[in-house]
């Protein structure tokens, strides 16, 4: 005789126990790295079901807590662009500020709650008169690995691996891993 089987209601409620852990333990996972601790993994087994639905199940609590990612950083957006509308009219704001004060020959005033200085630059801006014929001393090399250089060149070799694996190929390390799609 086979196990009942556990009714919708009572799959949502076990995930729901999972989401809720995992909201109570996010600094502890992300500290490990993404490592799932003992007492998660507990959790997830106590669901009972088939392989397939256990991984169905799994893969809709992933998906679910991306849907809840993609909101959170929605609204951070939207609260960036907010911050900088706010930054941009304080900036202007502060730009007439100090022009109306050059305007009348002040700089510095003292008032109850505000106290405003024009002062004088700690440092100068230094930059090229022409930016095409930067001085010879003056010059900054920077060298960065093209990686898709040479992906189009290990590929055009042959030297891409065709499974999961780790090669060194002319000083570079070629690794060729997994990873889990859900849809």
């Amino acid at each position: 005789m086979s196990a009942p089987m556990l009714k919708l209601y009572e799959h949502v409620d076990q995930y729901q126990i999972v989401l809720d852990w995992i909201e109570e333990h996010a600094a502890e996972i992300e500290a490990a790295g993404g490592v799932l601790p003992p007492e998660l993994e507990e959790l997830l087994d106590q669901a009972e079901g088939a392989l397939q639905e256990k991984v169905e199940r799994v893969a809709l609590v992933v998906q679910n807590l991306k849907a809840n990612a993609e909101a959170a950083q929605a609204e951070a957006k939207r609260l960036q662009a907010i911050a900088r509308t706010y930054e941009r009219q304080a900036e202007a704001l502060k730009t007439y500020l100090h022009v109306q004060l050059q305007r009348a020959g002040l700089d510095r005033i003292e008032a109850p709650r505000a106290k405003v200085r024009v002062q004088l630059n700690g440092r100068p801006t230094i930059r090229p008169a022409d930016p095409n014929n930067i001085p010879e001393p003056y010059r900054k090399v920077v060298i960065t690995f093209d990686s898709e250089a040479a992906y189009r060149d290990l590929k055009e070799r042959g030297l891409i691996p065709a499974g999961p694996g780790r090669v060194e190929v002319d000083g570079l390390l070629v690794e060729r891993g997994t990873h889990l799609r859900i849809w």
